[in-house]
C-alpha cells in the first residue's frame, strides 16, 4: 500500500470535537494483529469527515490551547465605573473601534498579520482599563467579532479534508517464493504488498525434509540458490535476522517440494526483471559476434519501389476529355437508375475482361487479381433492383471477373451473375463478389438495406413509380464515380499524378481525363505481382538469376519471380536504435527476428532490451512478420527456464511468425565455460519451455559452437540458426536460416544490420 504523507508546513492538524485519539488505545492509524503463522494486517485510520465547530467548542478551544499551539489571553477588563467626563475618550474609542474591525478583516491575508492584530487589540485593552460600562461593551464586541472570524477561519482550512491521514510506518511483511527445476531450490526474500526482492539483508534459513541444513543469503540479493537437493517436500523458515524494515522476518516459512524430475513450464520471473537503468549494461550485455567481412557488393543497384502507368508508344497514360463530352452528374443518375450508395449499367461490361489472354503484355505470368471492392451500402424499395459495380486491383489483372453470392439474407435480396441486386421483401441482407481467376479473392461485404414499397407497386431496372428516393441519394450521387459517355472511368489531374474523378467534382473542374485503351505499367524496385515477388532494375527490367540487391543475396527464376524458398530478413535489437519499420518493409525485408532481453554477463541478472516494446509493435504494424531471440548467459537449467519465462511474458499477446530461439554464443562471461553436455541442457531447457506454450522453438550460434561447444544432436527438430560470415556456408551440420553478414545496409535503419536468409 502506498504511503500518502500530509505536508505540516502550514498546516495545523487537529481532532475536532474532543481529545486526539491515544497511540495503542484505538486511536492509531495502524493497528497490528500477529497469528502463529506470522501474518499481520496493517489499516488506515480515516476520521469522519469535519464539521464546523459550535461557538461554544470554539471558544473552549481556545481556552484549552489548541490555538497556535498555546494559550490565547483575552484582552484584560475592570468592573464597571462611570467616568462622566471621559465622553470625549469614547468618542475617539468608538472611531477606533471602527479601524480596528477594519484591520481585522485582514486576517486571512497572513498569519504575519494575525499576529499584529492579535499586539493591536492587546495595545488598546491596556489603554482602556479606564473606560467605563460603554467602552467595555464595545470592546467586548470587537473581542466576539475577531474570535468569531478566527473561528469561521478555522472551519474553511479544515473544510477541504474529508479525512485526515496519519503517518503511517513502512512495516514491511515478508514472503517466501519457492522453486525447484530440478533436484534444486531457490528461495526468494520477497515484500508481499510489492512483490519485490528485498535485498541488502543477510537472511538465514533452516531447511528441514529428507535432508536438513541451513543456508544464508551471503551476496544479500535476496536470493537463495540451492543445488543438488535431495528431491522431496521442504519446510524453509527463516531464522534471522529478527525484523526487516518494522516487519517479522524470523519465523516465516513456506512449504516446497524439489521435483525428481524437471518439468518444462513458464514460472513467474517478474521480480527478477532488471531495467538497463539499473544495471552497468556495457558490462552485462556482451555479446561478440564473429569477425565479419563487409557486405557482398551489389549486382544491381537498389531503387524505389514506383509503377507508372504508360501508354503503349511510351506516353501519357491519360488524355483529356473536353467537359462537353461529359453528362452532367444528374442525367447520369438518371441513367444508371438514380440508385443510392449503389450503380446501374445496362450490360455492366466492366465486370470482367471477356476473351483475355494469359499474359498481361509485360512478359509475366498472367495476373491475378488481388483486391476486390463493391459500394458497402445500397438501399432499395422492396421490388426494385440495382446494379453493382466492382473494382478490381491491380488494374491490368488478367480477368477481372466475378461471382456475385448473398452472403447473408437469400430470403431478402437475391443477385445474378450480372451483379444485379432484385430485393424481395424489407429487411437487411449482405451482398459479395468472388474472383474468377482462381486466387479466391473476396470483395468487402455490401450491406443491402430493403425498405417498403409505400406505392405498393413494383420498381423496375428503369427506376420506381415514384421519383422520390431517399434522403441519403444526394450524399451518395455526389461520391459517385464520374464517367463519360460511353461509360469510361474519368480522372482528375493533381500535379503529375490522377485520381479517379467524382460527381462531385464535376463543377470545380474544366478538363477530365480518361485512361487510354492501351495501357500498360512501368515498374521499378520491389513489386508483388499476381502473388509473386519481383525486382526491377532502374530500366523497369525484372532482374533474373542470382543478384544482390543492398547486401543481400536473392535467387530469381528466368520469369523474374523471387525464389520462393529464400526469404530475406534482419535481426534487431537496441543497438540497432530507433528503426522506421515501413521503410524496412518497402526495402524488401520480409522477417525479422527482435532480441526481448538478455541475462547478464557478469551478474547474470534478466534484462529486458530497452527496445523491445517499441520495436515489435512497429514491426508488426508494418505487416512484417516476427520471430524472438533471448541472449542466454544460462548456467543450469533452472535459469534457462526463467530465461524462456521471462521471453513468453513479453511475446504474450503478439503474433509471432517466426520460432523464438535462444541465443548462446561467446561473451566473455559466466556461461562461456560450460561444457558441452551443460549447455545442450540449458538449450534444451529453454526451447523445451518454449514448446510447452506452444512455440516454436530454435537455437541461434556460429558454426564452431555449433560444431565444438553443443551437443546438436539431442535437439530434434528446434530450428537452428546458423551465423557464420562467409560467401557460402560450411557448417555440414542441418540449419533453416542463415545469417551471412552483420554488416548490411537497409533503409530505415541507422548503421550496419545483420542479414539473414531463411529458407522456406
Amino acid at each position: 500500500m502506498q504511503k500518502r504523507q500530509e505536508s505540516t508546513k502550514n498546516v495545523k492538524k487537529r481532532t475536532v470535537g474532543g481529545a486526539a485519539p491515544k497511540k495503542g488505545n484505538g486511536g492509531t492509524a495502524k493497528s497490528k494483529k500477529s497469528n502463529p503463522a506470522g501474518k499481520r494486517e496493517d489499516f488506515l485510520d480515516f476520521q469522519p469527515k469535519k464539521q464546523a465547530p459550535s461557538k461554544a467548542q470554539v471558544h473552549n478551544k481556545k481556552k484549552k490551547g489548541y490555538q497556535n499551539g498555546g494559550s490565547k489571553k483575552s484582552a484584560p477588563v475592570r468592573p464597571a465605573r462611570e467616568f462622566a467626563a471621559m465622553d470625549a475618550v469614547v468618542a475617539f474609542i468608538g472611531l477606533l473601534v471602527l479601524v480596528v474591525a477594519v484591520l481585522t478583516t485582514g486576517i486571512y491575508l497572513s498569519s504575519a498579520e494575525v499576529a499584529k492584530q492579535k499586539e493591536a487589540i492587546a495595545a488598546v485593552g491596556k489603554k482602556l482599563e479606564q473606560v467605563g460600562t460603554a467602552g467595555e461593551e464595545i470592546l467586548s464586541a470587537v473581542a466576539r467579532q475577531r474570535e468569531d472570524a478566527e473561528d469561521a477561519r478555522d472551519v474553511s482550512e479544515a473544510a477541504p479534508m474529508e479525512y485526515e491521514e496519519k503517518e503511517l510506518e513502512t512495516d514491511m511483511d515478508l514472503a517466501l517464493k519457492m522453486t525447484s527445476v530440478e533436484k534444486d531450490l531457490k528461495i526468494k526474500f520477497t515484500n508481499r504488498e510489492t512483490g519485490k526482492l528485498v535485498g541488502n539483508q543477510a537472511f538465514t534459513v533452516s531447511i528441514s525434509g529428507p535432508v536438513s541444513k541451513a543456508a544464508s543469503d551471503d551476496d544479500k540479493d535476496g536470493i537463495l540458490y540451492l543445488a543438488d537437493m535431495t528431491p522431496g517436500d521442504y519446510t524453509v523458515t527463516v531464522t534471522g535476522p529478527d525484523t526487516v524494515d518494522g516487519g517479522r522476518a524470523a519465523g516465516v516459512s513456506g512449504k516446497v517440494t524439489v521435483k525428481d524430475k524437471i518439468v518444462y513450464e513458464q514460472i513467474d520471473v517478474a521480480d527478477e526483471v532488471k531495467k538497463e537503468s539499473e544495471i552497468n549494461a556495457s558490462k552485462e550485455d556482451t555479446a561478440v559476434h564473429e569477425q565479419a567481412p563487409a557486405a557482398p557488393a551489389d549486382t544491381v543497384e537498389w531503387v524505389e519501389s514506383t509503377r507508372t502507368e504508360i501508354a503503349e508508344n511510351g506516353g501519357d497514360a491519360y488524355e483529356e476529355v473536353k467537359k462537353s463530352d461529359i453528362p452532367a452528374p444528374s442525367a447520369q443518375a438518371a441513367a444508371y437508375g438514380n440508385a443510392p450508395f449503389g450503380e446501374r449499367t445496362e450490360d455492366a461490361v466492366w465486370f470482367s475482361k471477356e476473351g483475355v489472354s494469359g499474359n498481361d503484355g509485360d512478359g509475366q505470368d498472367a495476373k491475378k487479381v488481388e483486391e476486390l471492392q463493391i459500394p458497402s451500402s445500397s438501399m432499395l424499395k422492396s421490388g426494385s433492383t440495382t446494379t453493382l459495380s466492382v473494382t478490381a486491383k491491380p488494374e491490368d489483372a488478367a480477368d477481372i471477373s466475378v461471382d456475385w453470392k448473398v452472403a447473408e439474407g437469400s430470403d431478402i435480396v437475391s443477385v445474378d451473375e450480372k451483379g444485379v441486386i432484385t430485393a424481395l421483401k424489407p429487411g437487411n441482407a449482405m451482398v459479395k463478389a468472388v474472383a474468377r481467376d482462381g486466387s479466391g479473392i473476396e470483395s468487402n461485404l455490401c450491406v443491402v438495406m430493403v425498405v417498403e414499397n409505400e406505392n405498393g407497386g413494383q420498381e423496375t431496372e428503369g427506376g420506381s413509380e415514384s421519383s422520390e428516393q431517399p434522403d441519403e441519394s444526394q450524399s451518395a450521387s455526389e461520391s459517385a464515380p464520374l464517367k463519360d459517355r460511353n461509360g469510361a472511368r474519368l480522372y482528375c489531374k493533381e500535379g503529375d499524378s490522377y485520381r479517379e474523378a467524382t460527381a462531385a467534382d464535376y463543377e470545380g473542374h474544366d478538363v477530365f481525363y480518361r485512361k487510354k485503351e492501351s495501357v500498360s505499367y512501368r515498374y521499378t524496385g520491389w513489386q508483388t505481382i499476381g502473388g509473386k515477388r519481383y525486382f526491377y532494375d532502374k530500366n523497369g527490367n525484372p532482374v533474373t538469376g542470382d543478384q544482390i540487391i543492398q547486401g543481400v543475396k536473392y535467387s530469381f527464376r528466368e520469369d523474374g519471380s523471387l525464389d520462393g524458398g529464400n526469404v530475406m530478413g534482419i535481426d534487431i535489437s537496441k543497438h540497432n536504435g530507433t528503426v522506421d519499420w515501413n521503410a524496412v518493409k518497402n526495402a524488401g525485408v520480409e522477417f525479422v527476428i527482435l532480441r526481448c532481453g538478455y541475462r547478464g554477463s557478469a551478474s547474470g541478472v534478466l534484462v529486458e532490451d530497452e527496445k523491445f516494446r517499441t520495436n515489435i509493435k512497429g514491426a508488426t504494424a508494418a505487416g512484417l512478420k516476427v520471430g524472438i531471440y533471448f541472449f542466454s548467459q544460462a548456467v543450469n537449467e533452472m535459469e534457462a527456464v526463467e530465461e524462456a519465462s521471462l521471453t513468453l511474458s513479453l511475446i504474450k499477446g503478439h503474433k509471432i511468425s517466426y520460432p523464438v530461439y535462444i541465443d548462446v554464443e561467446a561473451a566473455n562471461g559466466r556461461a562461456d565455460g560450460l561444457s558441452a553436455a551443460e549447455r545442450t541442457k540449458v538449450v534444451k531447457a529453454f526451447c523445451e519451455t518454449v514448446r510447452d506454450s506452444g512455440y516454436t522453438a530454435g537455437v541461434y550460434s556460429n558454426k564452431n559452437w555449433f560444431a565444438e561447444k553443443m551437443d546438436t544432436g539431442a535437439f530434434g527438430n528446434y530450428r537452428i540458426w546458423l551465423a557464420q560470415y562467409t560467401e557460402s556456408p560450411t557448417y555440414t551440420g542441418r540449419y533453416e536460416m542463415w545469417q551471412y553478414s552483420s554488416r548490411g545496409t537497409i533503409p530505415g535503419i541507422k548503421g550496419d544490420v545483420d542479414l539473414n536468409i531463411c529458407y522456406q
